[in-house]
């Protein structure tokens, strides 16, 4: 039977899907043409993500709701929502005090004692990214585990090479604090998936899967285009507009998790491993000052700062999420080579708040020359306007 509009929305409410929001002024491959970045699409296990020039598209039809696109997302451009990350953070600053964290998928029983463990329910392994990890830790957790108890009878069960990635980075990340536990992937000794769960989830008078195979023709394709419109929060995207600082730029939620968390567990105690947040952005001699890589960073991290003749490229690492689109647009657009990403300082240095003076340069305004100046010597300069530059990319 043909479903009326009335019953379409109805029916749409009641579906939990994965809440994706995404921001495509946040896609690297929207931004600028030169981004290599391919990492969602090549992360979906159901093919339910795709990517054109002017937008970045989910089929809610195929879509699991695993969540493993937006754990490998750098710049935020997706977000998993219902619960969010600082939701489950907050449960587990509030609980996680002395005892174990479980990170379960829904599919998995989880009959830990309350007293002994915490568990914190998502919807695939692939969810938990370095943030909750590493908040756990910070949240005084005595230990970490990533249950993969219902995973090997998973149909999407690939993704689970993305949860080993996370527990990997998170661990080399926690590898600088001795005091703290690291976080282990396993199948913990739980029953097999919740057959009680499942019974009532074949009960259910709708189901998400169900409602799209049940829709036909015209009336399916509006119902996908709805759920996607509100999942996705505007997914489509307009080609972003040119100039100086026109593009918005917004630190992604979860990186600002994972770095308040690292500065919640105070001073490092041990060398650490390397980890993606020892990528230390750098500008050589052949920068053209174009300040293309200012432009289009999405978070703001690079900024320039003004003074008459003379000016400085800066970089502000807690901002940072290493998403390279600065250094793809360097090489890749502007053939120069003059940024990279090195591996480079302490976990300290990586997610400081101060801004690093990457180079400068005297501009003479009257024949457009400019001249290098050596490193260092504005830092009065950035510091009378980098709470301007800041309040404004935020």
């Amino acid at each position: 039977m043909l479903l009326g509009l009335t019953d379409v929305v109805s029916r749409l409410y009641e579906l939990d899907c994965s809440s994706l929001r995404i921001t495509a002024s946040r896609c690297s491959p929207l931004r600028h043409r030169a981004s290599r970045c391919n990492r969602c699409v090549a992360a979906c296990p159901a093919q339910a993500l795709s990517r054109s020039a002017e937008s970045l598209d989910i089929d809610a039809v195929r879509c699991v709701g695993c969540g493993a696109c937006s754990t490998v997302c750098p710049s935020g451009a997706i977000e998993v929502g219902k619960p969010a990350n600082h939701q489950l953070a907050r449960i587990m600053e509030q609980s996680a005090a002395g005892r174990v964290v479980v990170f379960a998928c829904n599919h998995t029983a989880a009959p830990y004692p309350s007293a002994e463990q915490l568990a914190i329910s998502v919807p695939c392994l692939a969810r938990v990214d370095e943030s909750l990890i590493v908040a756990a830790a910070a949240s005084g957790a005595t230990g970490i585990f990533l249950d993969e108890s219902a995973c090997s009878t998973c149909s999407h069960k690939a993704v689970l090479a993305i949860a080993r990635e996370s527990v990997a980075s998170a661990n080399a990340i926690l590898s600088a604090w001795s005091s703290v536990p690291q976080a282990c992937l396993t199948a913990l000794d739980n029953p097999a998936p919740v057959a009680a769960k499942r019974a009532q989830s074949a009960a259910s008078p709708v189901t998400r899967r169900t409602f799209f195979r049940a829709l036909r023709g015209e009336a399916c394709a509006t119902a996908a285009s709805a759920l996607a419109g509100s999942a996705q929060n505007n997914a489509s995207a307009q080609p972003l507009a040119g100039g100086v600082h026109a593009h918005p730029r917004e630190v992604p939620a979860r990186h600002q998790l994972l770095i308040e968390c690292l500065h919640r567990l105070g001073p490092s105690t041990a060398g650490g491993a390397y980890t993606f947040l020892n990528d230390r952005v750098r500008i050589g001699g052949e920068c053209t000052g174009c300040h293309a890589c200012v432009d289009f960073c999405s978070t703001g991290a690079l900024i320039v700062c003004r003074d008459g003749d003379l000016q400085a490229v800066a970089h502000q690492p807690a901002r940072c999420t290493r998403c390279h689109l600065c250094e793809d647009i360097c090489h890749q657009a502007m053939q120069s080579g003059a940024l990279s990403l090195l591996h480079s300082g302490t976990i300290e240095e990586s997610i400081s708040r101060d801004p690093e003076i990457l180079i400068t340069r005297q501009v003479q305004a009257s024949h457009g020359e400019t001249h290098d100046r050596p490193w260092g010597g504005l830092e009065a300069l950035l510091d009378t306007s980098l709470d301007t530059y800041n309040a404004a990319a935020e």
